[in-house]
């Protein structure tokens, strides 16, 4: 099992977006192209939609600070 990084997901979400614009590539996710945009700009994170279009699932993981 591998995980990514936030900005690895977004490197492979623009990697996908090839020569759309952010509108068609929202319109093909079902999703908004402002909601598209956060996400691609990291102030948002990537949810189910986003995340099954690049065949990934979100993992939480927790570190031990002790």
């Amino acid at each position: 099992m591998r995980y990514l990084t936030k900005v690895q997901v977004i490197e492979r979400l623009k990697k996908s977006q090839g020569a759309r614009t952010q509108s068609e590539f929202a319109d093909e996710l079902n999703i908004g192209q402002s909601y598209l945009s956060e996400v691609m700009s990291g102030r948002r994170d990537p949810g189910d939609a986003i995340l099954n279009h690049l065949g990934l699932q979100k993992a939480v993981l927790y570190k031990a600070v002790k």
